[in-house]
């Protein structure tokens, strides 16, 4: 479900905020499912372009770790609010 999809969001992001890029903090808002084979999650987030590739493998770990989605591919959208 979306909730609970928007409740791991808040929390992974909480444990570890994205850092500043360019003087910019990046927020994120909300996620929602897009796609099932592969799992796909669309993320709504100020300045997706600004995600820095550490950022983006620590999220598809707590993903992996929370959701149980180990060994299966996930893709991870992430886009402008």
């Amino acid at each position: 479900p979306t909730k609970e999809l928007n409740d791991f969001l808040e929390d992974t992001v909480k444990k570890q905020p994205p850092a500043a890029a360019r003087g910019k903090y990046i927020k994120m808002f909300y996620a929602t499912q897009t796609g099932t084979k592969p799992p796909t999650f669309l993320f709504f987030c100020n300045y997706p372009a600004l995600l820095q590739r550490n950022y983006l493998r620590y999220m598809e770990g707590q993903f992996r770790d929370v959701f149980d989605f180990e060994g299966t591919p996930i893709r991870m959208k992430f886009r402008k609010r």
